[in-house]
């Protein structure tokens, strides 16, 4: 059995500070349609919702696949 833990503190904390910023935007989300706030302002927090976590995966993806590339070359 591996006794090495699968995340390291650093992800831990990472992934904590996105799920409160996630849940941030949500809660906003749910005021700012409670308030009647504009159109604009309830689409800007719908975009974030939807395209940071994709951002966040995609840049994910891309450096594990450069790292990859890499340590094959070397």
């Amino acid at each position: 059995m591996n006794s090495k833990e699968p995340y390291t503190k650093k992800q831990r904390i990472l992934a904590a500070a996105g799920l409160i910023i996630m849940a941030a935007l949500i809660i906003g989300l749910i005021a700012a349609v409670i308030v009647h706030a504009s159109a604009g302002v309830i689409l800007a927090l719908l975009f974030c919702i939807m395209i940071i976590p994709c951002a966040v995966y995609g840049a994910s993806v891309y450096v594990k696949r450069t790292v990859k590339k890499n340590e094959q070359g070397d």
